[in-house]
């Protein structure tokens, strides 16, 4: 009698771990490969990284350890990014990764407090925030930006 309650209790546990499975995959942010989103208010943009003007961005950033890691890569800072398909008015900004990850950023922050880039890591998008003592905010696989 023991055994066949482990099974199911075993069972129940499956069952739930791909139903709980199914639910996070079916419901990932899905982008064509090297275009990112950008939407505000009524407006969308689709960028494709292919088609921005990226310079080269060197610096280093850390973890909650303390950890460095130098970037050297090709991007775009996001308040020209924005400036770019006409969005100069807001007061945050959410970075989206295709797993649903986000970091928010405020205008200060993209005017100035803070280096902030969007960066080409082969065919994805990832945030890069130089400055932060916690690199939380440095988002892979980046698909959607919200402007609020």
């Amino acid at each position: 009698m023991k055994k066949k309650r482990v099974r199911i209790l075993l069972v129940g546990i499956f069952l739930m771990t791909v139903a709980v499975a199914f639910v996070y995959l079916t419901t990932r942010s899905a982008a064509p490969t090297g275009v990112v989103q950008v939407i505000s208010g009524e407006k969308t943009a689709e960028v494709c990284l292919s088609d921005l003007d990226l310079r080269s961005v060197q610096g280093t950033i850390s973890n909650a350890k303390g950890d460095i890691t130098a970037v050297d890569a090709l991007g775009i800072p996001l308040e020209k990014l924005l400036a770019d398909i006409g969005i100069t008015e807001y007061t945050t900004v959410s970075i989206i990764s295709d797993d649903a990850y986000h970091a928010d950023l405020s205008a200060a922050e993209l005017h100035g407090e803070r280096e902030v880039y969007l960066v080409a890591e082969g065919e994805q998008a990832r945030l890069i925030v130089f400055g932060d003592a916690n690199s939380k905010r440095n988002v892979s696989h980046v698909v959607r930006i919200d402007v609020v």
